[in-house]
């Protein structure tokens, strides 16, 4: 029988002592156990060896199966973010195409939403390129009433036919192709400074806030140009200087001129993406960044700036079919019309037309001439007094002028009750394209600059508090149906605040041409309409303060008429009890005599 212990050798070193133990016997050396040691070494040795060598080569194809593992997740996971971008960036086209995103503002929220969801950066911003607005008119002085009195809501006047032939042909001539190609589109940038329009959820402060980058302003001309330091423009400003369509700051710590919006620097890179309208003109820019906090400080991957790239390319176009689309559409253009001819016909009311007699019938009677007043009879020539003959005098001159003044007064009233007919249907057509205007501003990403001082007269005069519409987009906040239905609203007939007015006229008076206001909303001529009612309130205004004036004369005059009767009338009692009073004199008179007189 084999004992534990004769079996453990046997399964553990009885085949490497059965090799020892042939190659001694082969071998024969001079000193076999010697031998048979140095050889168990030489053979633990070797084995541990190969077990390093066993070991390194499992070690390095399990990390050549982790990496191909990795690189396989790595592949997937771009392959995946790909197709969420891609997905993403379809889902906003269709949000667009569908209705859902109606103005280029709520496109951007989106955009930035996006931008800080698919890439590293933890904030995103757009901003717009927007132009400096031109001050508002002076006026020469306080409240000229006589200023717009002739500028009415249509010309009366209408062109004849071959005036009107005229300006066809100079229409057509004008409207004639030019011999020469016309040259390329150049657009000037150089007064053009950014307005921040919208941020990411760790920007609210920008949406919430009114912030801009402008250029440095020039160094004063009686400056030292060796003492004074050259103050470095923005680097943003390279999309518009340079015609760069993105700029990319790998370090903003280094970067010389880039403005912090906090006022704090910080580490951290900076990407940003110019979107172009269909001219390709530059209009807005999508920016990102990676400064600390909330991102992590590093430069932005390839990946995610062309990610970045590529959606700014999406909502600029989006930008422009939104605006396209709400500029489409002549509703505005026939409101337009018909309100002219309307208005026409309220200052021009075409004559009472006879009616028609037709052959064989008798014309119409004329109404019988009333009776002559039966002349009276000759009454007794019955002397007046001097003072009631003044008096009388007086109260005819005095019933002449209250009656040039009830004349007056009526005229007045019949100017405003026109004027009023007239505002009322300004007003109708301003309330029926109130929805279409609001939402063609809403989807301007430029502010229109006509419209908008006329905007900002309709804001001064509904009381709406004047710093919260000093920018285009504390404005644009504002616009909302809500604003026009107070506009409309509006009572033309109360107490002017001349303060008020002054504002107003000041902002409206600023528009250098009325044209833009056609052009700028097509759809709507919104603006046009704007300023047509806003004239038009102020006239029926005056009427209002000159119809209370002849009312105020009218009053004053018939005040002065009943004080001069009643004082008539006094006067002519005054003279019958003198009369009376003269009369009992004499008939007590007569009465004495008599009794004095002998009895026969």
């Amino acid at each position: 029988m084999v004992g534990h212990g004769t079996q453990f050798l046997q399964e553990t070193i009885g085949d490497v002592l059965a090799q020892g133990c042939s190659l001694v016997a082969a071998v024969k050396p001079t000193d076999p156990v010697e031998y048979l040691g140095l050889w168990l070494l030489q053979y633990v040795r070797n084995a541990q060896i190969e077990g390093e060598v066993l070991k390194e080569r499992g070690d390095a194809l399990r990390a050549e199966r982790y990496a191909q593992d990795q690189e396989a997740k790595s592949r997937k996971s771009i392959q995946q973010r790909a197709e969420a971008r891609k997905a993403a960036l379809d889902d906003l086209s269709k949000s667009v195409e569908c209705g859902e995103v109606t103005n280029p503002v709520e496109l951007w929220e989106r955009a930035v939403a996006l931008v800080t969801e698919f890439t590293q950066a933890k904030a995103s911003y757009v901003a717009t390129f927007l132009d400096p607005e031109g001050p508002d008119a002076e006026l020469e002085e306080e409240d000229a009433e006589t200023d717009d009195e002739a500028d009415r809501a249509v010309p009366v006047a209408k062109p004849t036919d071959g005036e009107a032939e005229e300006q066809n042909e100079a229409v057509a001539e004008s409207q004639e192709p030019p011999e020469t190609e016309a040259p390329p589109l150049r657009f000037d940038y150089s007064k053009k400074f950014l307005q921040y329009v919208v941020g990411s959820s760790t920007q609210a402060f920008i949406t919430d806030g009114d912030f801009e980058l402008h250029r440095p302003a020039p160094p004063d001309e009686d400056a030292d140009p060796e003492t004074t330091p050259e103050i470095p423009v923005p680097p943003t400003f390279k999309i518009l200087d340079e015609q760069q369509p993105s700029i990319y700051v790998r370090s903003c710590l280094t970067e010389k001129g880039l403005h912090f919006l906090k006022k704090f620097p910080r580490v951290g890179s900076y990407f940003a993406c110019a979107l172009q309208s269909q001219l390709g003109e530059y209009r807005a820019l999508l920016g990102c960044d990676t400064l600390v906090p909330p991102g992590d400080g590093g430069p932005l991957k390839e990946e995610d700036k062309d990610f970045v790239w590529r959606l700014s390319q999406a909502i600029g176009d989006l930008s422009n079919k939104l605006e396209a689309r709400c500029s489409q559409g002549e509703c505005g253009k026939s409101e337009l019309e018909s309100l002219k001819a309307e208005i026409d016909s309220i200052y021009n009311p075409p004559p009472k037309e006879e009616p028609e007699v037709e052959e064989g019938e008798a014309p119409p009677e004329a109404a019988p001439p009333a009776p002559e007043a039966a002349e009276a009879p000759p009454a007794e020539e019955v002397q007046v007094d001097e003072d009631v003959k003044a008096l009388q005098d007086e109260l005819v001159i005095l019933e002449t002028d209250w009656k040039g003044a009830q004349k007056s007064m009526e005229d007045v009233v019949a100017e405003l009750e026109i004027e009023v007919k007239v505002l009322e249907s300004i007003r109708a057509r301003v309330s029926n394209l109130t929805g279409a205007a609001v939402k063609s501003l809403r989807s301007s990403i430029a502010p229109p600059k006509a419209t908008y001082k006329v905007l900002k007269s309709a804001l001064h005069l509904i009381g709406t508090p004047v710093e919260s519409f000093s920018t285009w987009k504390q404005c644009w906040r504002l616009i909302s149906e809500k604003v026009f239905d107070d506009f409309v609203k509006y009572d033309a007939t109360q107490k002017r605040d001349q303060e008020v007015w002054k504002r107003v006229r000041k902002c409206y008076k600023a528009v250098a041409d009325p044209k833009l206001l056609e052009k700028e909303l097509p759809d709507t001529f919104m603006g046009v309409l704007l300023i047509m009612m806003i004239k038009q309130i102020r006239r029926v205004a005056r009427r209002t303060t000159k119809k209370e004036e002849a009312e105020g004369v009218v009053a004053e005059k018939e005040q002065l008429k009943t004080t001069k009767e009643q004082e008539l009338e006094a006067k002519k009692q005054e003279k019958e009890a003198q009369k009376q009073a003269e009369e009992k004199k004499d008939e007590g008179a007569e009465e004495g005599a008599e009794a004095e007189a002998p009895q026969e």
